[in-house]
């Protein structure tokens, strides 16, 4: 019935019927996978895995991830799926992520990669991020995310893969934000300098500052140098400015000053004040107090000046605000 059929709905209720019956063996998986309808092929994959266990759920950005958990790192044999797939049933996957014109069968492959061992995704991974068609779709980004997420959680060199074939933004993001958050930020410059895309850029840099944006005494990466000299070129204002704010975050003195002028320049916008002045003092930077105090009178700046001022136990605090007192009431 299933190969006699023309009409698909009846080959699906045939192959069902297989599954359920154990007759869906490797070999059968591996014509049906050459089948001509995109749903044919799509359940051939999910029926196939449907044997494996099911893997532990990616965290969400910013929560736990696959190498915060005690005892997991990188994959060890027999670990995280208890069955053996055939290694032509796993070629064939990865053929149909790079080659296969349907998104239904794109779907399918990216939500099987959590029922693979994380030795087995890359090769079907790196195929499937570099379809920039599916940048807009509404699960498939996503799906990807949560089946690369292991990978990107301890796997510095298989990241690097996927950072540099990925053409989906929000895969691109994720995959720089969860490097970032666990600080192999090396991986993440690198590829930032070997780019001379702006949208690949802008992503890269956006996950970098999501993960880091608050914190303070981060390590500069290796390549940060030469990569916050290429971003001062971009045509994103946005960018330039995230990496601004990076490079006071990496402790960097240049970008210090240039906040302070800017916190200081009255004829500069109220809101870019505030951000810099925001940006200095979550950096805790040093001798700070001072210019914090002679905006208390500031008007555009005064709140956030107090409120930086308590960070900071410098005795002139106290009677700058005194001196201010009348000012505050209205």
């Amino acid at each position: 019935m299933l190969r006699d059929q023309t009409d698909v709905t009846r080959q699906l209720h045939a192959l069902w019927a297989l599954h359920v019956t154990g007759g869906l063996d490797g070999r059968l998986a591996l014509e049906i996978l050459n089948s001509r309808e995109a749903w044919l092929r799509a359940w051939a994959i999910q029926l196939t895995l449907d044997k494996s266990a099911p893997l532990p759920s990616p965290s969400p950005l910013g929560g736990e991830g696959v190498a915060d958990r005690p005892g997991v790192g990188k994959f060890v044999p027999g670990s995280y799926s208890p069955s053996k797939l055939d290694r032509r049933f796993l070629k064939k996957l990865a053929e149909l992520a790079g080659s296969d014109p349907s998104p239904v069968v794109r779907l399918y492959l990216a939500s099987a990669l959590q029922r693979l061992r994380l030795d087995e995704r890359l090769s079907i991974a790196e195929k499937l991020v570099a379809h920039s068609e599916d940048a807009g779709d509404a699960n498939l980004p996503i799906l990807l995310w949560y089946g690369v997420e292991p990978i990107a959680s301890t796997d510095d060199k298989a990241s690097a893969t996927l950072l540099a074939k990925a053409r989906i933004p929000l895969v691109r993001q994720f995959l720089a934000q969860r490097l970032a958050l666990r600080l192999a930020l090396d991986t993440v410059t690198a590829a930032i300098r070997q780019s001379s895309d702006p949208e690949f850029q802008r992503d890269l840099i956006s996950g970098i500052f999501e993960a880091l944006n608050g914190r303070r005494e981060i390590n500069t990466p290796r390549d940060w140098p030469a990569v916050r000299r290429q971003l001062s070129q971009h045509h994103d204002a946005g960018v330039i400015e995230k990496a601004l704010s990076l490079a006071l975050i990496f402790g960097d003195s240049d970008a210090a000053a240039k906040l302070r002028e800017r916190a200081a320049d009255a004829t500069a916008s109220p809101a870019a004040r505030q951000k810099a002045l925001q940006a200095l003092v979550q950096a805790r930077v040093p001798a700070l107090a001072s210019l914090l105090q002679s905006l208390v009178g500031d008007g555009a700046l005064r709140a956030v000046a107090i409120r930086g001022l308590s960070v900071f136990g410098d005795p002139a605090t106290y009677n700058v605000i005194l001196a201010c007192s009348d000012s505050l009431l209205y």
